[in-house]
């Protein structure tokens, strides 16, 4: 992953320390960056005009760290958007694997099923039968999923730390949309099951027991 590279150029380009060390290792004390507290009822506009002619040195960039916070909180938005889009893909392509598991179970246990129901087992029976498998598959990749996911945040935090010296950095699990990803993928799930379900009911215990066993 590069991160000895991400570690050198960090360490080259990041350098913080005093005035002190800065006339001592690189012979200059110039200031190429100045920061100014404004108040929040003066607009960015505003301000960066009335700093530009209080200082009235031509060339001197004047910006706003609101700005700059807001532009990033607006890409760290549109990642997070797009990451979302593509795990409801990844789920929807899950359902459908799960889809295709349960259709090859149900298969490869028509006789069973068809003994289940000739020694009296009501259909309803199956069906729960099925739903409960489904439902087992589907909160193990809950909790197998949540547990990766919270495994690689803190693998990022720890790069942030080792990296760029970001300190104080802690894992928070957003539990309202961890319980909304839960709730859509059982969802999703038990419908894409259902209609395999609504099938199986309808065969009767002759069909089921005429299949091949195993």
């Amino acid at each position: 992953f590069d991160f000895e590279e991400e570690f050198a150029e960090n360490s080259i380009h990041a350098v913080f320390g005093s005035r002190g060390v800065l006339r001592e290792f690189f012979k200059t004390d110039e200031i190429n960056l100045l920061q100014v507290d404004v108040t929040k009822d003066i607009p960015d506009a505003q301000a960066t005009e009335e700093i530009k002619a209080a200082i009235g040195t031509p060339g001197v960039i004047v910006g706003s760290g609101r700005e700059i916070q807001a532009e990033i909180s607006e890409i760290g938005i549109g990642s997070l958007r797009v990451a979302s889009f593509i795990a409801i893909g990844v789920m929807l392509i899950g359902c459908v694997g799960v889809a295709n598991i349960v259709v090859a179970g149900i298969d490869a246990r028509r006789y069973e099923f068809g003994v289940l129901r000739a020694i009296g087992a009501a259909p309803g029976v199956l069906s729960r039968l099925i739903i409960g498998e489904v439902l087992l598959v589907a909160l193990a990749a809950c909790l197998l999923g949540t547990a990766m996911g919270a495994q690689a945040a803190w693998a990022g935090l720890r790069i942030a730390e080792v990296i760029m010296k970001i300190q104080g950095m802690r894992l928070v699990i957003p539990m309202t949309p961890l319980l909304v990803g839960w709730g859509t993928l059982l969802g999703l799930t038990l419908l894409f099951t259902l209609p395999i379900v609504l099938r199986l009911r309808k065969r009767n215990a002759r069909d089921l027991l005429f299949s091949t066993r195993g």
